[in-house]
């Protein structure tokens, strides 16, 4: 064998070596970093299209729940004298964080009870504090 021969087959052996071991690394490198090391979180894997698209339907479910305080207590307010049952109590709302307090007097236990319910049925309350809303002594 020449010495161009051989020079020829090693520069070949080594360009397929090179060739295979590149598309080797390249199936075994993620499309995208996985960067859950560093914030402490696991990252499910996911294409940039699904992850932003979640993100967005995250956001908006987040903005639509948030209902403000002075709107939760309005629409408590408006349930409450709605309701022919509760006509002739006299209860006061006010709402902090989705804690809704009722304050007042109200003739009967059955009352009390439906006041209590009807505030907990208003979206946005978390919980309700009734201690302050009194039965009227016959």
């Amino acid at each position: 064998m020449s010495h161009s021969t051989t020079t020829f087959k090693l520069l070949l052996a080594s360009a397929l070596s090179f060739g295979l071991s590149t598309s080797v690394m390249a199936e075994e490198r993620p499309s995208h970093p996985d960067l859950s090391a560093t914030t402490g979180k696991t990252v499910e894997k996911k294409t940039p299209g699904e992850a932003n698209a979640q993100e967005v339907k995250a956001h908006r479910a987040d903005a639509e729940e948030k209902i403000s305080d002075a709107e939760i207590t309005k629409k408590i307010k408006s349930e409450l004298t709605s309701n022919k049952e509760l006509q002739g109590a006299d209860i006061s709302v006010k709402t902090n964080n989705g804690l809704a307090t009722l304050t007042g007097t109200v003739a009967s236990d059955n009352e009390h009870k439906k006041a209590v319910a009807t505030a907990e049925g208003v979206k946005g309350v978390n919980k309700v504090d009734a201690a302050g809303l009194k039965v009227k002594a016959n």
